[in-house]
Parts: C-alpha cells; sequence; structure tokens
C-alpha cells in the first residue's frame, strides 16, 4: 500500500483560493469606483454652474451695456426685461413701463401690424416719457422656455438716420428742381468699362432714345466736325491734368440740328489716385447764343447806321452848303453886274451849280431808297442770261475799249437776290472796271462763280489801274470817296453797291493792287 501524499488537500484547494483571490480584488476596485463617481459628479456640476454663472454674467452684461435696447417680452406684449438703453432712450423707469404693453408705446402706421409680435422686423414711433417721439426700427426674436413663449426685441434709434434720408431726399428734390429749371443735363463716364450715363435732360439735348447704347465714341460722332479738335483737345487736357473745365462746343443731334452747348466738366479719382470717373453737366446755350448773334448783328447794324449818318450829316453841312453858298453867292453877283455877257456867263456857271445840287440830292434819294426797301422784295435770278443783259447794256462801251470779258459760269446758276439791285451792282463794277483799265495792257475782265457753305460767291477781276488799299483802307466803300484823278469819278457806286448787298443779306469784299488790278467778290446769301 502506498504511503498518503500529506499535501494532496493544499494542491486541490489551491484553484479555489486563487479564484477567490481576484474576486475579493475585483469586489475591492468595484467598491473603489461606486464610491468616486459621486465627487466627479459632484466636480462636474460645479464646473457647468460656474459656467451657467460666467454666460448669465455676460449676458446680463451685454443685455444692459448694449448699443442698441433691449427689451424681453412675454406673449401678451408685458415686460419681463429691458435694458439699461432702452430705459434712458424712452425716461422710463422698469417699474413704470412693467405696467404697460409695448404696443401702447409704440405708433405703427400701417394697420397690417396690428399684432406687432407677429412680425420679424417693423418700424414706427416710440413714444417717450417726456412726450417726444422717436423713430425707431424694432427686430423680434420668439423664445420657448418651458413651454412659454417669450420675445427678445431689438430696438434701433434711427431718427437721426431718417432725418438724414429725408433732408438728402429733399436736397435732391431741390437738385432736380434745379437742373429741370436750369436746364442743366448730367452725365457720367466710368473711364475703366467707358460706359456713360445720362440724366434725361441729357438725352433730350442730343434728342437720343433713352435705351441708345451711350461711350465715347458716340458722343464723339455728335460733336460738330468744326469743333471735333477742340473737343479732343480739352478731352486731353482734362484726362492728364485731372482737373475741372469750362467751355463751349458745338454739337449735332439726332435730327441734325446744330446746337451749342456750354459744358462744364469734374473729375473723380480712386483710392489710388487714378482717374476714375469723368462727370458735369452741360447747357443748351443755342438760344441763347442766337440773341447774342442777332444783338451783335443790331450792335453792328446801329454802328452802320451811324456811320450812314455821319456820311448823310457832311453830304447835308458840306456839300448841300456848298451847292447854296455857291448859288448865294452867284444871285448876289449876278445882282451886280450889269452887261448881259456877264450876266449870261453868270447864268451858265449857276446852272452848272444846280445840276451838281440836283446830283447830290438824286444820290442822297438813291441811299434813302435802299435803306427803306432793305430785305426788299428778292426773286429767283438765272446768273448767265442776266450778265448776258449787262455786257449788252454796256455793250457801247466794251467795244470803244476793246476789253475781254471771259467767263466761267455754270448755265444753271440761280441767285435769290433783288433784280434791280443786282444790275445796279453788276453795271458799277463792270463799268468801273473798264472805265479804270490801264491803257497799256490788253484789258480783260474774268467773271468766275463758285460755292460756299452758306454763300454764292461771284468773282470779278480785272487788270486795271488797281487801288492803294493800304492808304485808303476803311475809306473803300465810303459815301463821295475817290480814288483816282478821273474827272467824272463822283464815289458814290461803291457806296450803293455796298448798301445794296447788305440790304439783301450778302457783302462785297476788294482786293487791289496799284498797276495789277482789282478783285471785287460778291457773296450773295443762299
Amino acid at each position: 500500500m502506498a504511503p498518503e501524499n500529506k499535501n494532496l488537500p493544499y494542491i486541490l484547494s489551491s484553484p479555489f483560493v486563487i479564484f477567490g483571490f481576484f474576486l475579493a480584488l475585483g469586489f475591492a476596485f468595484l467598491i473603489k469606483v461606486i464610491l468616486q463617481r459621486p465627487a466627479q459628479l459632484q466636480r462636474y456640476i460645479h464646473v457647468q454652474a460656474a459656467k451657467l454663472v460666467s454666460s448669465e454674467v455676460k449676458y446680463k452684461a451685454i443685455f444692459n451695456e448694449a448699443g442698441l435696447g433691449i427689451i424681453h417680452l412675454d406673449e401678451h406684449e408685458n415686460f419681463i426685461e429691458a435694458n439699461q438703453r432702452f430705459l434712458r432712450k424712452t425716461g422710463y423707469t422698469f417699474e413704470e413701463i412693467s405696467k404697460m404693453k409695448f404696443s401702447k408705446m409704440l405708433k405703427i402706421k400701417s394697420k397690417s401690424l396690428h399684432k406687432i409680435l407677429n412680425h420679424e422686423k417693423f418700424e414706427g414711433k416710440l413714444l417717450c416719457k417726456d412726450g417726444t417721439k422717436k423713430i425707431v426700427r424694432v427686430t423680434n426674436s420668439a423664445l420657448n422656455v418651458d413651454g412659454h413663449k417669450t420675445h427678445i426685441l431689438l430696438v434701433e434709434n434711427i431718427t437721426q438716420r431718417k432725418e438724414a434720408e429725408k433732408n438728402l431726399k429733399d436736397l435732391q428734390s431741390k437738385m432736380q428742381m434745379a437742373i429741370r429749371i436750369s436746364q442743366l443735363g448730367y452725365w457720367e463716364w466710368d473711364i475703366a468699362y467707358d460706359k456713360i450715363v445720362w440724366s434725361d435732360r441729357m438725352y433730350e439735348i442730343f434728342d437720343f432714345e433713352r435705351d441708345h447704347d451711350l461711350n465715347s465714341s458716340v458722343v464723339l460722332n455728335s460733336i460738330h466736325k468744326e469743333d471735333v479738335n477742340l473737343y479732343k483737345t480739352k478731352l486731353k487736357q482734362i484726362l492728364e491734368t485731372k482737373k475741372g473745365l469750362t467751355f463751349e462746343i458745338r454739337i449735332v443731334d439726332n435730327k441734325n440740328q446744330v446746337k451749342h452747348i456750354l459744358a462744364r466738366i469734374e473729375c473723380e479719382e480712386d483710392e489710388s489716385h487714378k482717374l476714375a470717373k469723368v462727370k458735369g453737366t452741360i447747357m443748351d446755350i443755342t438760344e441763347k447764343k442766337q440773341a447774342l448773334i442777332n444783338l451783335q448783328h443790331s450792335y453792328q447794324m446801329v454802328v452802320e447806321q451811324n456811320e450812314r449818318l455821319l456820311n448823310f450829316s457832311y453830304i447835308v453841312s458840306h456839300n448841300l452848303r456848298s451847292h447854296t453858298s455857291n448859288i448865294q453867292g452867284l444871285i448876289e453877283i449876278i445882282r451886280e453886274v450889269e452887261t448881259f455877257e456877264e450876266k449870261r456867263e453868270l447864268f451858265n456857271l449857276l446852272a452848272e451849280v444846280t445840276q451838281s445840287l440836283d446830283e447830290s440830292i438824286t444820290d442822297l434819294n438813291e441811299v434813302i431808297h435802299i435803306q427803306k426797301s432793305k430785305g426788299g422784295l428778292a426773286e429767283e435770278i438765272a446768273l448767265q442770261p442776266f450778265l448776258n443783259r449787262i455786257k449788252n447794256i454796256l455793250k457801247r462801251e466794251i467795244k470803244q475799249s476793246g476789253i475781254i470779258i471771259n467767263e466761267n459760269i455754270p448755265e444753271d446758276v440761280i441767285l435769290h437776290f433783288n433784280s434791280a439791285y443786282l444790275e445796279s451792282v453788276l453795271l458799277n463794277i463792270v463799268s468801273n472796271a473798264i472805265k479804270y483799265r490801264d491803257s497799256k495792257k490788253n484789258s480783260e475782265i474774268n467773271i468766275i462763280f463758285r460755292e460756299e457753305e452758306n454763300y454764292k460767291v461771284l468773282e470779278i477781276s480785272d487788270n486795271g489801274i488797281g487801288i492803294d488799299l493800304e492808304s485808303n483802307k476803311g475809306q473803300i466803300f465810303g459815301m463821295y470817296e475817290t480814288f483816282t484823278d478821273f474827272k467824272n469819278s463822283r464815289g458814290i457806286g461803291l457806296f450803293v453797291s455796298n448798301n445794296q448787298m447788305k440790304a439783301m443779306g450778302g457783302k462785297i469784299e476788294i482786293d487791289s493792287e496799284l498797276h495789277k488790278g482789282t478783285v471785287f467778290t460778291l457773296y450773295f446769301k443762299k
């Protein structure tokens, strides 16, 4: 029989001992964890409470010190809270407003806002304690707290802004009225995008439709062709100097009407001091310009009239008085002489003086007739047949002088002029060319026709003895002005011709040189 092992019971019980040890260890750990959990929870609660307190402090600080009025209302518009800004703005204490409904403090024009808390944003007049009213903008945010609906309202005082907006609208209205009264057109040109904005008056001045595309090329194409270089020069000056400018220019509107424009231009720079916009105003001064032209024309007429009056006074005071003095002197002598021969000689002298007096009176009457019939009856005159008529009247003088007349005139030329005046002018100029020919030359007269923008032009030139214009400047068309030693020169022809041309809206110019000839240029208004 084998011997008994004394350690066998210990060996068989060792697993249970180990299991019991780990079980005890597990229970110990579990108890420790359970005992530590309330402490951690407590610390967590303290942290969250601290955060909540901090948030509440911050909320109170924001609520009371905010730049806007803030109020807290319940769903019946009763005050729960109101910050200091709102209370200072209205002049009330919280105790006072807590007995009021917010809608009673706010006056709103729109009837659709009778339930103000149903709207997120609205404007109205806030009634203050001192009776004043402030315009406010209200922003409404709804909150749900424990099933109860409340509202946070931001109340912004916009009284000054509204007043500024009203003042701006009034100013704009006044400016628009001023622009309408002054008939100014306003425009802006964005240089970078070449975009132009016009006011209504600009479209009226240029006679463009409102949907017309606008850019710098459109404006350039509207400038009068004679003023394009001026416009380009002014524009270049503005772009280079960035300084404003005022100038006059002509445009041609959409109906091909020429208009005189007074333009004022200003420059606008961006933040980098680069030229961003060019803007300004224009005024249609066509009527004023025409009035000025008419005034200048009237002034010129007065000046010319004064010159004629001076001529007339000279005639009356000098020529007529000389004639009458001569007549009186001769009559006194006739009374004293005794012989028939002496009396007959004196009567011949008296006849010559009276003949000279009659000529002066005739000349004076002709000038008066021109002035009375100024702008008289005009008719369509075929120039070529009319010149043939003039040559036929002067046929004897032309034949005797041997002068050659060359013509370069289209057959269909028509002049709008007074026929009696035209006959007088042409007869005077052509007969003078014959009378004052140079005997040392083969005399000739050249008659050439051409057209200019506003005039039909007839040029009559000769190679006669000519006139010293330098010595006789300002006297060429004067009455009784003569420039030769010819016996029969009376100095009335050019004076009359000049007045006849002016009376029909035309003019006469002269260019002459001694011993070379004279050129008369007649301008007939189209």
